[in-house]
């Protein structure tokens, strides 16, 4: 090796030295501010714990996320694995994030195995002014059976999905169709309990618009199409089902989806260091990830 190369290599050596001390006086000060778990409310945390060392490219500096949601009284092992994506090569801002969709359904699966996802419908609860073209909102005028087996008796129906529904991201769409499992039960007079009256399977296509803010990931979902309904099991004979849907449409629209909304506009937010803001804000969604380039308050 000539006296010129070896010098080169010297010189090459100092440089990478001064590139890790760097690295231990910036970097890693501010490395220690990332959360490593985010509560999100009394039911779920996030953890946002790194699943890599931190990658030095000659574009800037790669950081490997977990982002999975865990109930805050249980921690089970997610039985699904996050999807593989591929990154756009954009080098416009000072930082870009991808949220797979893994971090979404891993939420979905702790909310809905709180039970957060059930909803409990009584027929009292069905509005005079339901539009709905029948005399009466009342169950017993669709399904006559009722008015002769339990007269003057209340109609509970418990809502929830058959399994966690999880989001599907394409480009610039993001899509769930959860497929619901509906129970109806007569409330028994003097505190008896209830009886069993009929199942129902409820399926529809809901859309949801992502939002991204300077700290969080926020939502709302619109429908896609009505509810549509299949009798799975009924104590009480045959009946048409097709009636019904009329109320549980109505009933979703008015209650079931203002209250995931209310969730949805919560957010997630983002693992960013202490005291740190994004702002000119760029956002896409691709296959199986949401893609955020911002530059950093």
């Amino acid at each position: 090796m000539g006296r010129d190369s070896r010098g080169r290599l010297a010189h090459f050596r100092q440089i990478c030295e001064m590139v890790r001390k760097s690295a231990i006086s910036r970097l890693e000060p501010c490395l220690r501010t990332l959360p490593v778990t985010l509560m999100i409310d009394q039911i779920a945390s996030i953890d946002y714990s790194l699943v890599g060392a931190p990658q030095v490219t000659s574009q800037g500096l790669d950081t490997p996320f977990k982002g999975e949601f865990f109930g805050r009284n249980w921690n089970a092992s997610v039985p699904f694995d996050a999807p593989p994506i591929t990154l756009p090569q954009k080098h416009d801002h000072m930082i870009y994030f991808a949220v797979s969709e893994y971090a979404f359904n891993t939420a979905s699966r702790v909310y809905h195995q709180a039970g957060q996802m059930k909803f409990t419908i009584q027929n009292k609860h069905i509005p005079l002014d339901f539009p709905i073209q029948l005399h009466t909102s009342s169950f017993w005028a669709i399904i006559p059976q009722l008015a002769m087996l339990y007269p003057n008796m209340e109609l509970e129906l418990e809502t929830s999905p058959e399994s966690a529904p999880f989001l599907t991201f394409t480009p610039g769409n993001v899509t769930f169709m959860p497929v619901m499992d509906i129970q109806a039960f007569v409330l028994l007079p003097k505190s008896a309990g209830r009886k069993s009256l009929f199942q129902i399977r409820a399926s529809t296509n809901i859309s949801i618009t992502i939002n991204v803010n300077s700290t969080r990931i926020t939502g709302s979902l619109t429908t896609g199409s009505e509810l549509k309904l299949e009798l799975k099991h009924s104590n009480i004979g045959f009946f048409n089902v097709n009636l019904m849907e009329s109320i549980f449409n109505y009933y979703a629209l008015h209650t079931v989806y203002p209250s995931l909304n209310a969730k949805l506009e919560e957010g997630i937010p983002l693992p960013l260091p202490r005291d740190t803001y994004l702002n000119s804000l760029e956002f896409q969604i691709h296959k199986n990830f949401l893609f955020l380039g911002a530059n950093v308050d």
